[in-house]
């Protein structure tokens, strides 16, 4: 069990790692843009009129939804630990596993509304209104892409969670955390 969920995680982290470098480019293009609008717009008096809607409708959503599993995994998201850090292992897999299991649930359903309207924008052909009609579905998909990362990193969450409440093993959890780390900072 130990080495199936290794595997896993290892294999996860690797996709984790693309989406993570998909957000970082999404910023990096965020950053040009904005600059390049400001320039534009002060000093040529011709701004961008795309930039905005593009940087909201798009980039932002991207570089959000494509850091969410890796962040998770990393455990770098906003959590209340002040109780949970004085348990011991097995106290603190048990705690973990109720707010897992109901974040699984949530994001399994996100995901599904997720893949639906992306693909109803595909097949209807929907667009942004604005100084340019950008498909509707390129700014959709993100939210499927990355919850689609992170339901299967929560599942593994809580397999490693159910192993160490029931052995006290906590090498898959150690795992985990370590193989996110190692992997962003390639």
């Amino acid at each position: 069990m130990v080495k199936i969920l290794t595997a896993s995680i290892r294999l996860l982290s690797r996709f984790e790692s693309v989406a993570m470098a998909g957000s970082s480019l999404g910023m990096v293009i965020i950053m040009l843009l904005s600059a390049t609008d400001v320039v534009m717009r002060y000093v040529f008096h011709a701004p961008i009129r795309w930039a905005f809607e593009f940087i909201s409708q798009y980039l932002m959503v991207a570089v959000f939804f494509l850091a969410l599993s890796e962040t998770h995994g990393r455990r770098q998201h906003i959590s209340v630990d002040l109780l949970v850090r004085k348990l011991g292992p097995r106290a603190k897999s048990a705690a973990a596993l109720p707010g897992s299991i109901m974040a699984l649930g949530f994001f399994g359903v996100l995901w599904w509304i997720g893949v639906l309207q992306t693909l109803e924008a595909w097949n209807r052909d929907l667009v942004i209104f604005g100084a340019v009609q950008w498909p509707k579905w390129l700014a959709l998909i993100f939210l499927p892409i990355g919850v689609g990362l992170l339901a299967p990193r929560i599942l593994l969450d809580i397999l490693a969670d159910l192993l160490c409440l029931i052995t006290g093993d906590t090498q898959v959890i150690r795992f985990s955390q370590q193989e996110s780390l190692a992997h962003g900072e390639d």
